[in-house]
């Protein structure tokens, strides 16, 4: 197994708000996992551009793809903020518009910093993406983004339909309140 992130704050990985200090503290220190066989982001670089080229190359590296390609990762867990972003693909952001590349740093004004993500052509190659939602504050945003008219700029999670792989909602009753269809228990 190896274990790949699909974001990281502009943070050092023993920060509260580090994606990766999350995993490790849920996760792997559980010692599951050796510590080669996971590839973080360096969210701590004062340049988010550099962390964002590096990890793609290891990307690239990994999964030895040539220009143009991107990786097929076998399961992408993903969740969904309130606003309908996922990753660190905001609402109204330029990482949203980007089909090239397998990694960028964003801007997000609404928390004024920058994040590293992987972009939506990236997440598209998986075989599995696997969206795990849980709250009620996340009601509207989950109905808007399965049910609602098609607004990926809005609602970014709308952007990850993959080309060759399924998608899996797992939605708890609080988030899956407002939804009308596709409910099962």
């Amino acid at each position: 197994m190896r274990v790949f992130f699909g974001d990281e704050r502009h943070a050092s990985p023993d920060s509260n708000e580090s994606n990766f200090h999350m995993a490790t503290e849920s996760l792997f220190s559980k010692g599951v996992l050796k510590s080669e066989q996971i590839t973080r982001i360096k969210g701590e670089y004062p340049d988010t551009e550099k962390a964002a080229l590096e990890y793609e190359k290891a990307l690239r590296e990994y999964f030895s793809l040539k220009d143009g390609e991107f990786p097929s990762f076998d399961l992408l867990l993903l969740g969904m903020g309130d606003e309908g972003h996922t990753l660190s693909l905001f609402p109204g952001t330029k990482a949203l518009h980007e089909t090239r590349r397998i990694v960028v740093r964003n801007w997000v004004g609404k928390f004024y910093t920058e994040r590293i993500t992987l972009t939506a052509a990236a997440a598209n190659h998986a075989a599995e993406v696997m969206f795990l939602i849980t709250r009620a504050d996340k009601a509207p945003a989950l109905k808007a983004v399965l049910e609602g008219p098609y607004e990926p700029e809005q609602l970014p999670a709308q952007y990850i339909q993959p080309h060759s792989g399924n998608s899996l909602w797992l939605i708890d009753r609080d988030a899956a309140k407002m939804l009308t269809v596709g409910i099962r228990e």
